[in-house]
């Protein structure tokens, strides 16, 4: 039996720091390892709140950035599930 779990879901953080800001991007991460036969894996990554330096940009964020950091949170998610 393998000691990773083949499904789950988590909620994380990912930051990112720049030069003159932080920006904490809070996710929701649900994956699924599937058979290996004929379920293939999945996974998919929920932003939830956007932070900048401490403030909450979370409607901004998707009124206006929504995606740019997407491939950045969802590595995140999946460098850090069995944590």
């Amino acid at each position: 039996m393998s000691r990773y779990a083949t499904s789950g879901r988590m909620s994380g953080t990912c930051v990112v720091e720049q030069s003159g800001y932080t920006l904490e991007l809070e996710y929701t991460h649900d994956w699924e390892s599937g058979d290996g036969y004929l379920q293939p894996p999945s996974a998919s990554t929920e932003i939830t709140q956007v932070r900048l330096n401490g403030m909450d940009i979370t409607d901004f964020y998707f009124d206006c950035c929504d995606g740019q950091h997407d491939d950045e949170v969802s590595e995140h998610a999946e460098d850090n599930k069995y944590e």
